[in-house]
């Protein structure tokens, strides 16, 4: 699954996604597990431009703890 759109940085605060609606419904249907798919937008193998590196890097760092508030 994605945590918010793959192609941009725009998401919502954790506090307002579904996470307990999303983990009853997975109790419900037997998945256990889930796969989070980092953005698209995440680039750490540019370390030629610094802004562009440290966007991914941040981003990335957001998105695990995205997955982390998910379970």
């Amino acid at each position: 699954i994605y945590t918010g759109a793959p192609q941009n940085t725009r998401r919502k605060k954790i506090e307002d996604l579904n996470i307990e609606a999303g983990l009853k419904h997975m109790a419900e249907n037997g998945i256990a597990d889930i796969v989070v798919h980092a953005p698209y937008i995440i680039n750490i193998g540019n370390t030629v431009n610094p802004s562009t590196f440290e966007l991914g890097v941040n981003f990335l760092r957001s998105e695990i703890d995205r997955t982390e508030a998910i379970g």
